[in-house]
């Protein structure tokens, strides 16, 4: 998505969520993932991770932003529409 260049103190530091087997597993795929898909290797904002509730489960979802053009990555296990009504 296009740069979010604020609220980033909304969201938790990943590095506070680390010592989390199931979170850390998680954010290692999401990096593996944006790797694919544009992400350059850096974090000028974040990596900063935030919870999704799923009925009664709540999952983590991680959001950063690269250095080159300020691109913004969100990963989700679950899509998140309101993102797109943001960007408008």
């Amino acid at each position: 998505m296009p740069p979010m260049d604020m609220r980033w103190e909304m969201l938790f530091p990943v590095q506070e969520w680390l010592h989390d087997g199931e979170v850390f597993a998680t954010f290692v795929e999401a990096i593996r993932l944006m790797a694919n898909h544009g992400w350059e290797g850096d974090f000028s904002a974040g990596p900063c991770v935030f919870a999704l509730p799923d009925s009664c489960v709540a999952r983590v979802a991680f959001a950063w932003k690269q250095s080159n053009n300020g691109d913004t990555f969100v990963v989700s296990p679950v899509e998140l529409p309101w993102l797109a009504d943001w960007l408008r």
